[in-house]
């Protein structure tokens, strides 16, 4: 069995989901610190049940769902998953794989599940118990395992022994043991109290339950009695309740007969009533086609208008483009201008910059060969003062010296003989190493050159991965903006359907008639006539309540509808109707601009309904505003209320009515086609939002299959990066062992020429010693006189070495003015150059824009000619539509008075029914009583005696004597008085405390041997604990010596008991002698002395119990890089039998690695992982 795989989601700082693919051997994890890959650790240690947040440097539990970061949102849930091989049926279930998972949600859920199954916490510790796997055994050591081992006291320590030697489970099941030996005399304490008591209970029960046993006597005879009165009255009862039985039936038979005639006449008038809706909805259909046409004409118009209008403003930007266009002109001409004499200008500071640059180069130059002579002279002047002094010293040392020339020679031609033969040796091994260079070099030019495509690619591609994800962001707020806007328009749609449906704002007596559908009732004034939006504020105000007046087909349908109202008390309405209602039509011809016209004139309707629009608002003029209407008001001879647009009235008497809302509300007439609007507009936002679904889908899909080639990328990059650190460190080992080699031959060769030079100096030196010591006076004498020469030589020199240098400082001034100056006018001339561009390039664009215009137009031109084409062929529509309307209305005028004629004959028939209805209601409310009286004495008996007439009369008396009934009745009754307060329960209750108190004694028998068999119990377990720790110490004492000789390279070390007499909680000390020093305690050892001698614990404990895996984090940081090297050594040969999960960032520990998980954290503070399997790139090594 092994760890196959470790998947971790919103875990700490690994916020996305990372699987880390786990094999045999050893798996580094690596990274700096604070990039999370102890989180790793955490989460394996989490999975396997730990409960404590401090244990996973937490506070409190939640704390380890990652809490979000400055540009990633907080995650409400963590999750961590661990895949077990199980082919050798290690773990005791019968799968080849094993997976537990455990979640943890922000609001404190969790959830724990193996194998996708939900299960409990203690389903995993038991599922681990004994394998060496868990949250306290020795799969997960860490920092804090090596501190527990260096400061537990002795009797602490043994748990370490313990876990090992499998003492734990017979542990916990001591400790179980005990807690139920303490149980079970607690409860034998209860058990003997709760005895006692019901013994005290018995003897009084028994006098109680002789009582309650006559009392059952007596009270059977006075039962008895009673059900035989009350099944004398059912029987009279259900007598006279079989007579009113037959007489309504007879009743229900002429009622069912005339109900039958009555809903045949109802069935004809429905269908008739069916196929007049039909038709009235055929004549509803052709009135909208109507008013669709109408609309579609008016806003053909309107188009015509603008697109006219749109025409005009075109030719209007066209000339003023060519007035900015010679505007622009004018001025790149003067800019031209400018721009020539400042380039005169430029070329003449040129030509004195460069005659100031000459003759800073020529002062330059003589001050330097001034400044060399000079030094030169004061040089020479030093050597003959030198001279002159050591022409004393030297005549001294010529013998000494001629006497040791001999010696030297001799040892520096030995030399040279070395020095060629190194230089043999070394040219025929650096021949060698330039082959290995440039092989190497031509390798690490093909890598770079892939390295560099990669690259290329991948950053091709995240360019890609950002504008996807900016395009995706923006499509998904597109997407929640439309959302928010369809719902308010969903809701105000849904919000204006109610209060249309439950006519909201109406009448209740015009609701009512509504309601109610009465035939001949067209609808409220509102429904008959159709406003544009501009004027319905206006039609609105200027109608007020007679919005809500009913339009009626003739007054005998008004007359019919006001008697339902009364007879219904529904309220009240007011009713126009067709036939009755006439407008008088007001022929004026309105000059004044601001009179929009008469009311009826703006709205739209069907021309059946102009009487009743003509008395309403054949009088109602529209104004454009208020003041307008206070002026036309004064005028004589005005017979007109007038609305402004504003909803100001003016009555003919100058009455005015005006202000404002508190709120705007939607009136009855704007109400409809505000339904309209929104139900177009939802329409439109729904496609939309499907459209930018689709988008989404699409981008999100491309964006996660980019993403994955970049990943693949990234590892690629990263691969062949590591590869071309190798070859550079490969490279570069060579270049420095070559420039070792160069370096020694140089030095060699230098030394080879120093040799022959001082071969030679020597071999001179000899023949002129003699000359020199005889020219020594002679050279003293010259060198004096030619002393006293140069100093007159200096004095010149320095003064004309003054001069030079003060003209050039001068120059140098005249030349920094200069150039100050060029680079002033060309920044000058450059902004002028820019100018003239943009001039040049604005005047393009006005050209281009003209053009584009002059095609507009055109264009415009020709939809112009379209749009008129297509009002012509509206208004040939509107007429085809309208004389279908008139037919259809004949039609349904003929199938309304078939329906009036079988009303009628179904009213004769409804009276008939009534009259018979009122009969069977009275039969109905005898019945009743009868019933009644019935069912009391029929209840009765139920509730005295919970029985059934049927059932009681298997206790019946056949000859019954009712008065003397009554009197044993009275006599029992008395009797029963006279026994008192009678405990019913005392019979059953006296024989369930005596059967209860035979159960406890058995109980207590058998809790007394239940408690010496726990007794027993836990000896038996004190024995094989004591064995077993025995057993295991010894093991883990040899191993723990074994691993620490071979991790400390010698020394011993060994586990010593406390107190070997009680080995169940004995402490264990721990002694170690390092290589070279004395034993001692763990105390006195150095820091990475105690951290070594610890980690050899316990790897020895893992030795004698391996686990199928081992989690290290972190345990070498206290070492020193040799120690580091010796336990990663251990390590490798200990993973040929137990897998390695190590967290490290020491070399010698990396290198051991089989697989290498490289753990980094973004600016987004989430952890990343990187994965390099080391084996296959040895194995291509």
């Amino acid at each position: 069995m092994h760890l196959k795989q470790l998947e971790i989601q919103g875990f700490k700082s690994f916020a996305e989901k990372v699987t880390l693919e786990l094999t045999k051997g050893i798996t580094a994890v690596v990274g700096p610190n604070g990039s999370g890959k102890s989180n790793v650790v955490d989460a394996i240690r989490w999975v396997l049940g730990e409960q404590s947040a401090k244990s996973l440097r937490g506070i409190k539990m939640d704390d380890i769902i990652f809490a979000g970061s400055t540009t990633k949102k907080a995650i409400g849930m963590a999750e961590v998953s661990l895949t077990f091989t199980n082919v050798e049926g290690t773990l005791p279930l019968d799968f080849n794989e094993i997976n537990i998972t455990r979640r943890l949600f922000r609001s404190g859920e969790s959830e724990y599940l193996i194998n996708k199954a939900s299960c409990r916490l203690k389903d995993i510790y038991e599922l681990f118990m004994d394998t060496g796997i868990g949250k306290e055994g020795f799969s997960i050591i860490g920092q804090g395992k090596i501190d527990e081992v260096l400061s537990l006291k002795p009797e602490d320590r043994r748990n370490l022994i313990e876990e090992s030697a499998g003492i734990v489970k017979y542990r916990y099941r001591k400790t179980e043991a005990q807690k139920k030996l303490e149980d079970t005399d607690q409860t034998l304490i209860r058990v003997n109290d709760i005895m006692l008591e019901l013994k005290e209970q018995l003897e009084p029960l028994n006098e109680q339950a002789k009582d309650a046993k006559q009392y059952n006597i007596w009270k059977n005879e006075l039962d008895q009695l009673k059900i035989n009165i009350l099944l004398k009255e059912v029987d009279n009862r259900q007598k006279t309740k079989e007579h009113y039985q037959k007489q309504l039936t007879e009743i229900e038979n002429s009622l069912t007969e005339n109900n039958t005639i009555y809903h045949r006449l109802e069935a004809n008038t429905s269908q008739l009533r069916l196929k007049l809706q039909e038709e009235n909805k055929q004549v509803v259909s052709l009135q909208q086609d109507y008013y669709n046409l109408s609309s579609e004409l008016e806003k053909n118009e309107h188009q015509i208008e603008i697109t006219k209008e749109r025409k005009q403003n075109y030719s209007e930007r066209i000339n003023r483009i060519e007035k900015e266009i010679e505007t622009l002109s004018t001025k790149e001409q003067e800019l031209g201008k400018v721009i020539l004499e400042s380039q005169v200008e430029a070329d003449i500071l040129k030509q004195k910059y460069l005659v100031s640059q000459e003759n800073l180069e020529r002062l330059t130059s003589d001050l330097a060969e001034k400044t060399k002579t000079l030094d030169e002279s004061t040089l020479t002047l030093e050597k003959y003062q030198a001279n002159i002094l050591s022409s004393f010293q030297d005549s001294a040392n010529i013998t000494n010296q001629l006497t040791n020339i001999s010696n030297e020679l001799e040892y520096k031609h030995r030399e040279l003989r070395q020095i060629a033969h190194n230089e043999e040796e070394s040219n025929s091994k650096i021949t060698e190493l330039k082959e290995d260079y440039a092989k190497i070099q031509k390798n690490h030019e093909l890598e770079s050159k892939n390295k560099e495509n990669l690259e290329i690619k991948l950053t091709l591609l995240e360019e890609r991965l950002t504008k996807l994800e900016a395009n995706t962001n923006q499509i998904k707020k597109e997407i929640l903006d439309k959302q928010i806007e369809l719902q308010k328009d969903i809701s105000s749609l849904q919000v204006n359907k109610d209060m249309e449906e439950s006519k909201e704002g109406y009448l209740f007596g015009v609701k009512s008639v509504l309601e109610r559908k009465l035939p001949g009732i067209i609808g409220t004034v509102a429904d008959i006539i159709k406003v544009p939006q501009k004027l319905e504020l206006a039609i609105e105000t200027v109608l007020g309540s007679s919005l809500q007046h009913l339009v009626a087909e003739n007054s005998k349908v008004a007359e019919e509808a006001i008697n339902y109202l009364k007879k219904e008390k529904k309220g009240r309405a007011t009713f126009l109707p067709l036939d009755t209602v006439k407008g008088t039509a007001s022929k004026v011809n309105f000059t004044d601009p601001n009179i929009l016209g008469r009311a009826i004139e703006l709205i739209e309707f069907n021309p059946k309904y102009k009487e009743v629009l003509e008395f309403i608002l054949g009088k109602v003029l529209v104004v454009t505003d208020l003041a307008n209407a206070v002026r036309l008001g004064k005028q004589k001879n005005n017979f007109f209320r007038m609305v402004t647009l504003e909803g100001d009235l003016i009555a003919p008497s100058g009455a005015l009515t005006g202000g404002s809302y508190r709120t705007q509300k939607t009136g009855l007439i704007s109400r409809k086609r505000i339904i309209g609007d929104l139900t177009t507009k939802i329409a439109r936002a729904k496609n939309s939002l499907e459209m930018l679904t689709d988008e989404l889908n699409k981008s999100e899909k491309e964006y996660e299959h980019h993403s994955k080639i970049s990943v693949e990328l990234k590892i690629e990059v990263q691969n062949k990066s590591l590869k071309l650190v190798e070859i550079n460190n490969y490279r570069d080992n060579i270049s420095k062992e070559i420039e070792t080699l160069n370096i020694q031959n140089a030095k060699n060769e230098t030394k080879k020429d120093v040799l022959n030079t001082e071969i030679k100096v020597l071999e001179n030196r000899h023949k002129q010693l003699l000359t020199q010591r005889e020219n020594l006076k002679l050279n003293s004498d010259n060198a004096d006189k030619s002393a006293q020469d140069l100093k007159e030589k200096l004095k010149k020199l320095t003064y004309l070495k003054n001069d030079c240098m003060e003209n050039l400082n001068k120059e140098k001034v005249n030349n920094a003015t200069l150039l100050q100056e060029k680079r002033s006018l060309e920044l000058r001339l450059s902004e002028l150059e820019k100018n003239k561009e943009t001039f040049n390039q604005d005047s393009k664009e006005l050209k281009l824009e003209k053009v584009n215009i002059k095609d507009q137009i055109i264009k415009i031109e020709e939809e112009i000619t379209k749009q008129q084409e297509n009002k012509i062929m509206l208004i040939n529509k509107l007429e085809s539509e309208n004389n279908k309307i008139i037919s259809l209305k004949d039609k349904t005028q003929k199938i309304s008075g078939e329906i009036d004629t079988l009303e009628e004959s179904a009213k004769k028939q409804k009276k008939i029914s009534e009259n018979l209805n009122q009969e069977k209601h009275k039969n109905e409310i005898k019945l009743n009583k009868v019933e009644i009286n019935l069912k009391i004495t029929i209840d009765k008996l139920w509730e005295e005696f919970n029985l059934t007439p049927l059932e009681a009369q298997e206790i019946k008396v056949e000859e019954f004597d009712y008065e003397e009934a009554k009197r044993k009745i009275n006599e029992l009754t008395k009797q029963i008085e006279n026994l008192g307060l009678v405990n019913f329960t005392a019979i059953n209750e006296y024989e369930r405390v005596q059967e209860r108190l035979n159960f406890l004694s058995q109980q207590y028998n058998d809790l007394t041997e239940a408690k010496e068999s726990l007794r027993k119990v836990i000896s038996e377990m004190d024995v094989i604990m004591v064995k077993r720790f025995k057993e295991a110490f010894d093991l883990i004492n040899t191993a723990f010596n074994q691993v620490f000789s071979e991790l400390f390279g010698g020394g011993t070390a060994f586990l010593q008991l406390s107190d070997e007499k009680d080995l169940l909680n004995t402490g264990i000390e721990i002694i170690a002698k390092p290589p070279g020093k004395k034993p001692q305690s763990l105390s006195l050892l150095s820091g990475g002395e105690r951290a070594m001698t610890a980690i050899a614990l316990l790897l020895g404990i893992l030795k004698i119990k391996p686990s199928p895996f081992c989690v290290l984090d972190e345990i070498d940081s206290a070492l020193d890089e040799a120690n580091v090297y010796r336990f990663a050594e251990y390590i490798k040969k200990f993973s040929q039998n137990t897998q390695f999960i190590i967290v490290s960032h020491r070399k010698g520990t990396m290198e051991i690695g089989d697989v290498l998980y490289g753990v980094t954290v973004e600016n987004s503070g989430v952890s990343k992982l990187i994965s390099v399997k080391l084996s296959d790139y040895d194995k291509a090594q």
